[in-house]
């Protein structure tokens, strides 16, 4: 409800994604892992217990527009990641969406 409730308007300029990694506070921000293209977070408000987020360290809203290394970055953190859930959360299934702009329902629609 907090989330419903927000003010969603934000400076064209601002990004969540962006701000964050800028920031340096990983734990403040609920980054659990930086990599070279591509970096891992918690929702801060998650639809479900252990709800991830792995996005792409450059901004860009187009998963056409990432580089190939970027690419396999981002599904080896999906893959890796979702052996944490199962090892340390017990998850019995995990599921895996990307929602690319507004009407697919991205929150962040200019970074993926």
């Amino acid at each position: 409800m907090e989330y419903i409730r927000s003010d969603k308007t934000q400076n064209k300029n601002d990004c969540i994604f962006c701000e964050k990694l800028k920031s340096r506070k990983d734990t403040d921000n609920l980054i659990l892992h930086r990599g070279k293209n591509a970096f891992v977070l918690l929702n801060l408000y998650p639809y479900n217990n252990g709800h991830l987020m792995v996005a792409p360290i450059s901004h860009t809203e187009k998963f056409s527009d990432l580089d190939s290394e970027t690419k396999v970055e981002l599904m080896e953190l999906c893959s890796n990641f979702q052996d944490v859930l199962e090892n340390e959360l017990n998850a019995e299934g995990v599921n895996l969406g990307a929602n690319f702009g507004d009407v697919a329902g991205a929150g962040i629609k200019d970074h993926l």
